[in-house]
């Protein structure tokens, strides 16, 4: 079905059909001479993709996808590139996630964060140096990076982490052995190691200590007092970046 609404003697809306249903929609709504709308349908006639041209420069630059009517993710080009640079993964009318390409990746993301109902930031994945997969965790707390959790291995495992006071680490935490479990515990000031602590036979007790760099006396029965390894939680990107 093609209809020219403004008289100028152009078709500016194209539905297609499937089946007597409609299927998709195309349309020029300010007359520009470009499709800045357009429209996928599902089985009940609802909208389950919207792919928007805000600014009038014949670019998609805002891609938005429905289930049930509802949104649920929603990609923008904020900077007017032509490609997309954010997207917004939605829970209700919270955005509880958010995918990010800062150009560090080229056109793909690099940048995965987490959000709580008011909009800040609670935790931030990154990407590891080969940029092919997410494997560092940022833990925030007050606009301030707590802790960092690094799955060096791949497994999508923690076994690494470093903890923060006012944006210094004082506090590295390391699994060796890929049990979950730190076995060696090192204390930092002012960005140096001023004492490290270290399960060498893996049973939870400090075999071995060093201060300075050189080794002293452990305190009988000296458990290693730190939280276990869990998954790192970061997942990967959505397809979204290369199937839109």
């Amino acid at each position: 079905k093609r209809e020219d609404q403004n008289g100028d003697g152009k078709a500016d809306l194209v539905a297609r059909f499937e089946d007597g249903r409609l299927d998709r929609l195309e349309q020029d709504t300010d007359g520009s001479g470009c499709v800045d709308l357009k429209r996928w349908f599902d089985a009940e006639e609802r909208v389950r993709a919207e792919y928007l041209d805000t600014n009038g420069d014949c670019r998609t630059d805002v891609w938005s996808y429905f289930q049930n009517s509802v949104l649920v993710r929603q990609g923008q080009d904020t900077d007017a590139s032509g490609h997309p640079d954010v997207l917004n993964h939605f829970d209700g009318d919270v955005v509880k996630v958010q995918e990010v390409a800062s150009g560090e990746n080229g056109r793909n993301p690099d940048k995965k964060l987490f959000l709580a109902a008011d909009g800040s930031v609670t935790a931030q994945c990154l990407l590891n140096e080969e940029k092919d997969r997410l494997n560092t965790r940022a833990i925030v707390s007050g606009g301030l990076v707590r802790e960092i959790l690094i799955d060096t291995t791949g497994d999508r495992f923690a076994d690494l982490r470093q903890v923060l006071e006012d944006g210094e680490v004082v506090r590295v935490e390391a699994d060796t052995n890929a049990d979950r479990k730190p076995d060696v515990v090192q204390i930092l000031r002012g960005g140096r190691v001023v004492i490290q602590d270290e399960d060498t036979d893996f049973d939870g007790i400090i075999d071995q200590r060093f201060e300075g760099g050189k080794p002293v006396p452990v305190p009988a029965n000296l458990r290693v007092a730190s939280a276990s390894f869990g998954k790192l939680g970061c997942g990967s990107f959505h397809r979204f970046w290369w199937r839109r």
